[in-house]
């Protein structure tokens, strides 16, 4: 059997990896804090950091022909 805190630890992340926004993790883990979340759980690796980087469009956007 988990404790309360083991099941926090392996949801935490879960949920985050998943893209669930830290406020809403904050959220089901009541904590009174996002900075309690943040600084627990706020963590990311390298590979996550990548794959968030990867999502921006850094394409420079087209022009319309002049008239």
């Amino acid at each position: 059997m988990s404790t309360e805190s083991e099941q926090a630890h392996t949801t935490a992340p879960l949920l985050l990896k998943a893209g669930v926004p830290l406020a809403t993790v904050q959220r089901i883990l009541r904590h009174s804090d996002p900075a309690i979340t943040t600084k627990v759980y706020g963590h990311l690796d390298v590979e996550d950091m990548r794959k968030g980087l990867d999502r921006l469009d850094f394409a420079a956007p087209e022009l319309a022909p002049a008239e």
